[in-house]
Order: C-alpha cells, then structure tokens, then sequence
C-alpha cells in the first residue's frame, strides 16, 4: 500500500498545524482527566490511501488518531469525545509541538506505506479503567494476527464480558496505534470498526501480506 502523502513530505505541513485549547472554566474536566489545565493539543489531517488521517496529542503522547473521508467530520469525533474534557480544537501554532507531531505523525504513514511494524510512540490513553485494560490487551496482539471479542474477553479475565469490551473497542481513540482493527467477530467477519469495514480489511490486508 502506497501512501499519497509520503514522510518526507510531512515537514511541509508542519505550518498547517491547529491546536486545541482548553476554554475558560473548563479547570476542574481537563484535572479530572489527568489532563494539564491550558494544555495546548495539537494536530495535524494528512491525506493517505485510506482518507485523511488527523492525529493528535498531548504533552505524555497521543491522545487521538482517526480516519475519515472529510475533515468535517473529524473535527466532530474529536469534539464528541473531548469537549466534556475541557478540549476543543483552536487554531494557534508552535514550532515545539510541530515537531514532535512530525515524529509521530511519520511512524503511523511509515506503517501506512508498509515500512513499520512495532511503534515506538508515548501514548494518552483518556478512557475508563475497563477501556484501558481492553486497549492494552488490543495492542499485545500481534502484527499480522487477529482475535475475537470473546478471545480479547478472556485474555482480560472477563469471559463474560463480550459485548462490554467489544463496546471497549468501538470507544479506542487512537486507531491503528491501538489495533482495534486486529479484533473480528467468533464467525471470522470484520465487524464493528468506527472508520469503516473497508479501512479495517485494508488494515488486515497490509499486515497479513507483510507478515508473511
């Protein structure tokens, strides 16, 4: 798989960068989510094969990474998901945040073009302590390899918990760095992934071709 927007063309959309900030009053939501109060969170929509791809982070690592076929509606998750944090998207730059975006901005379009297997990201994970124990469970499958729901369930010590970590994994704010699209139905379908079916069996079917 080809990326159209290639690495060593990142630094040219380094000026291109948004930032989100925390509004006024919004103190007491971004402490609660261990977030630091006035934190600047930048991020940055490159297009690849798969649509565009924003990502986005905060001072401990990645906080957000999606997929989608307009910015719009990116701009919208992310404000689903954060805005009751204290966060919104601004529109204010700084160089120091562009770079390190750039860093983790080229590993996940290196993955994209077939070039990278294992991350060497810092990641923000912002969910519930059941959310976090799925997601890290997600990110001990390996490259080229997949799981069921009721699997992932008992990898976790919850047999019965299906249906809440499938939940878990529909919730995973950091697509691909966190390989929700590893996990499939008992019946062998691809199910159940927020940017699309035809993402997750594209995601597969790079790893699955590399892994061999």
């Amino acid at each position: 798989m080809v990326v159209k927007t290639p690495a060593r063309k990142l630094r040219t959309k380094e000026s291109q960068l948004s930032l989100a900030i925390f509004p006024s009053g919004s103190q007491d939501a971004a402490r609660s989510a261990g977030i630091i109060s006035g934190e600047m969170i930048p991020y940055t929509i490159t297009p690849t094969e798969l649509g565009l791809l924003m990502v986005a982070g905060s001072s401990r690592g990645l906080l957000y990474v999606a997929m989608s076929g307009d910015a719009e509606s990116l701009a919208e998750d992310f404000s689903r998901r954060f805005e009751k944090k204290g966060l919104q998207l601004g529109v204010r730059l700084t160089d120091s945040s562009a770079s390190k975006l750039f860093h983790w901005t080229q590993q996940i379009l290196e993955y994209l073009a077939g070039k990278l297997r294992d991350w060497s990201l810092p990641i923000d994970m912002q969910g519930t302590p059941f959310q976090q124990e799925v997601w890290e469970a997600l990110r001990q499958i390996p490259y080229g390899e997949t799981r069921t729901y009721a699997q992932l369930a008992r990898n976790i010590g919850k047999p019965a918990a299906v249906r809440a970590v499938a939940n878990a994994c529909g919730a995973n704010p950091l697509a691909i760095v966190i390989p929700c699209h590893r996990v499939i139905g008992s019946d062998g379908q691809l199910t159940g992934f927020r940017w699309g079916i035809e993402r997750k069996a594209a995601l597969l079917q790079l790893e699955r071709v590399l892994a061999d």
